[in-house]
């Protein structure tokens, strides 16, 4: 995933650790509880988990719902926001949920 958006961009983003643990957890949430927003069923927000994890750069979030690992690649691929060369860092989380929706989450910071 990191490869295919690098490739749009002049400046590569950077896998970073601190983000990939946010990622994943949020898509695991989504799989598990079944819902697809930036919005949790409890009404805690993806940013609610960026900041609490004590991030504190700005951030901006994508997530992708296909069910198609193809499908998924391009919507990642052709998100204008990942294109933008303030950000500097990304995480990126993966999980197939029980009807079989790939649902990915990408974290971005500067």
């Amino acid at each position: 995933i990191l490869e295919a958006i690098n490739k749009n961009r002049q400046t590569p983003l950077v896998a970073a650790g601190s983000l990939d643990p946010i990622s994943q957890g949020w898509s695991d949430k989504m799989a598990e509880q079944n819902f697809f927003d930036f919005e949790d069923l409890q009404g805690a927000s993806i940013f609610d988990a960026i900041k609490g994890a004590g991030i504190l750069a700005k951030a901006g979030a994508y997530i992708v719902g296909n069910t198609s690992f193809s499908g998924a690649m391009d919507q990642v691929i052709h998100n204008s926001a990942l294109q933008n060369e303030a950000w500097k860092t990304v995480g990126i989380g993966i999980t197939q949920d029980k009807l079989g929706v790939i649902k990915i989450t990408l974290i971005y910071a500067e």
